[in-house]
């Protein structure tokens, strides 16, 4: 598994997330359901987006129809998991503080 360090170069250097954001979001992300986390490391790896589905959301969906980051759909992924009735609710009614860039 990456850590903090790691994820916190990647989200600077890699996808140019500004600094005073970067440690909120390593904190999330270092927090994310396993399978999410292991789809994560595996998209830092192939660039690949991973076919991951929860409540008939994919990471994809999120970035083409909320257009979202891939670092916010993965979150909002997790908040599928974890919360699911409150981030359907988000959804449904386009709210996105579920973006987290």
């Amino acid at each position: 598994m990456l850590n903090r360090d790691q994820i916190n170069n990647i989200l600077e250097e890699r996808l140019n997330y500004p600094k005073h954001l970067v440690g909120s979001i390593v904190e999330k992300i270092m927090n994310m359901d396993s399978k999410l986390i292991d789809s994560f490391e595996a998209w830092l790896t192939n660039n690949k987006i991973p076919e991951y589905s929860v409540e008939d959301y994919t990471i994809e969906t999120l970035m083409d129809k909320e257009k979202m980051s891939i670092i916010s759909a993965f979150l909002t992924m997790d908040s599928l998991i974890k919360e699911p009735e409150i981030a359907k609710q988000a959804l449904s009614y386009g709210i996105h503080e579920l973006k987290h860039k």
